[in-house]
């Protein structure tokens, strides 16, 4: 409402508004302090009116201030939503019980040759990914959480450049250089030259060994992603042989291990047919939360390291969200979700218990 507010008032008609889960997603990550996506949903279907109206109004007074008055805006709006989808039955809930418009996938495409440039290694390794194998990392220079493929290439030449003592990248193409702790000039703080000098200005801290080890790892965790990115293209295309392609597949692919056609995939998002192949897989909702809590243990050991700034209440507050999105959950598990209810519910109460035992920090 407020992004759509901002740019009403300036005249211009947003016709989309997209709700992405701020965890369960590819590339960068968002994380929400423990507002899930549910809820949200909830919330957009509720206030929709609320929201176009609001909107039109503003939207309305600016072009009749900037004498354009004669311009007809748009009766509704879409909302769209994407984040872990990866069956039929979960599509048909947002369209039908949220009343969405449409809904994204993405990382699923990732098998679908027709459609994405991934050279063959890439599928090889994407298809055969399992639960460990996509990670939350601190990968990105741009010090944003980034889902990860730790069998990528580009993650196999960070690993070897550490053992030879000799971490960080060259700086190919310089796009996300913003670092200027040690020197005028920006620098990536995936490069070489900023890691070495980061290490070494660590290892004179008087800090305990733990908290250094923490400290030099999210510093060599992080990787040139502005060039990696297009390694497979460059591959497929033979472009560059000697590529090392980052993938920043999200954990939806961990549900997915068969390389399909265009044709395939579609069938699978309209039911036709299925394509999933975890026996384990969690609806969208439940592995979201999943995400969450993870990330919420993440979080909490780096601050029983001392390595981050966040406050007791903060973790207070996520646990709060997290358990009221829980709450949330239960009823639309018991009076919407028919699909596969009672392995919901009870996968639900696991995850709820799993949350409810961690020891939060103390003020």
């Amino acid at each position: 409402l407020i992004q759509g507010k901002f740019l009403a008032k300036k005249g211009l008609w947003i016709s989309e508004f997209r709700i992405e889960s701020g965890i369960n997603c590819g590339g960068h990550a968002f994380p929400t302090n423990g507002y899930l996506i549910g809820p949200i949903l909830e919330e957009f279907k509720e206030k929709r009116a609320e929201l176009v109206e609001g909107i039109r109004a503003l939207c309305d007074k600016a072009l009749k201030a900037s004498h354009r008055s004669g311009e007809i805006l748009p009766k509704e709006i879409r909302i769209t939503v994407q984040g872990g989808i990866a069956t039929a039955e979960e599509t048909e809930l947002l369209m039908g019980y949220y009343q969405m418009d449409g809904t994204g996938w993405g990382t699923p495409f990732l098998l679908v040759p027709e459609v994405t440039n991934v050279d063959e290694e890439g599928l090889r390794k994407l298809s055969s990914a399992k639960n460990d194998d996509v990670y939350l990392s601190d990968a990105s220079p741009l010090g944003i959480p980034f889902w990860n493929l730790r069998a990528s290439s580009s993650e196999e030449k960070r690993h070897q450049r550490i053992q030879e003592n000799n971490p960080g990248s060259p700086c190919y193409k310089g796009y996300l250089v913003s670092n200027t702790e040690f020197s005028k000039a920006p620098i990536c703080t995936a490069s070489r030259t900023y890691q070495k000098v980061k290490v070494l200005q660590l290892s004179r801290e008087n800090i305990l060994e733990e908290q250094f080890s923490a400290l030099k790892k999210k510093v060599l965790d992080k990787s040139c992603i502005c060039h990696n990115l297009g390694g497979g293209a460059a591959i497929k295309y033979d472009i560059d042989s000697q590529a090392t392609p980052a993938i920043c597949c999200g954990p939806n692919i961990r549900n997915f291990s068969e390389i399909v056609s265009l044709e395939k995939m579609i069938r699978h998002i309209y039911g036709e047919l299925s394509i999933l192949t975890n026996p384990e897989h969690k609806h969208m909702f439940l592995e979201e939360l999943y995400l969450y809590i993870e990330y919420l243990k993440k979080e909490m050991k780096d601050f029983s390291l001392g390595i981050t700034k966040t406050t007791p209440k903060y973790f207070r507050d996520f646990k709060d969200n997290l358990l009221q999105g829980i709450q949330y959950y239960r009823a639309i598990g018991k009076n919407v979700i028919k699909e596969n209810q009672e392995h919901f519910l009870k996968t639900l109460e696991d995850l709820q218990n799993s949350l409810e035992s961690l020891p939060l920090p103390s003020i």
